[in-house]
């Protein structure tokens, strides 16, 4: 687990040729168009036992890294691709597809659930203590509230 989205960023940057920016947690709208522009964000989150998004203070802190996104609209009867003019208005309506380290398998979450899960991450929990975990003087701060958005500079792609 790494504590700090900076040292999270740090360590993308020096393994994959990729250009890290540490975010405030980003809106529904800003989150759309990031991922539209092929950005990988990571959020930390609490997890629960079926690895989805909790509200644990902490204690389960995880980073997942999302790539997609589903806007629900029940005023169109068949599904349709995101153009780049895409809002998402209604909060509630908007999911994030996510991978984490827990499974092997893509994950749908509302992003409502894991912005909540993200802005309550305020301390490590008893099993996470040092001297087998180094936590920042500040505690989560670093993490809470927070993203890393990864973008790809390698051009041969």
């Amino acid at each position: 687990l790494f504590i700090s989205a900076e040292w999270l960023r740090e360590l993308a940057c020096t393994l994959f040729p990729v250009e890290g920016e540490v975010l405030e947690l980003p809106s529904p709208n800003k989150l759309t168009n990031l991922i539209m522009s092929g950005c990988a964000v990571m959020v930390p989150y609490d997890c629960d036992k079926n690895h989805e998004p909790a509200l644990r203070n902490g204690h389960g802190a995880h980073w997942a890294i999302l790539v997609g996104f589903l806007i629900v609209d029940v005023n169109l009867e068949t599904l349709q691709h995101a153009s780049s003019d895409v809002v998402a208005s209604d909060d509630d309506a908007f999911y994030v597809f996510a991978y984490h380290g827990k499974s092997k398998h893509m994950a749908l979450w509302s992003y409502s659930d894991l912005r909540r899960s993200c802005s309550q991450l305020y301390e490590a929990g008893p099993k996470r203590q040092p001297p087998d975990f180094v936590i920042p003087e500040d505690g989560l701060t670093q993490l809470r509230g927070k993203s890393v958005c990864l973008r790809n500079t390698n051009t041969d792609s």
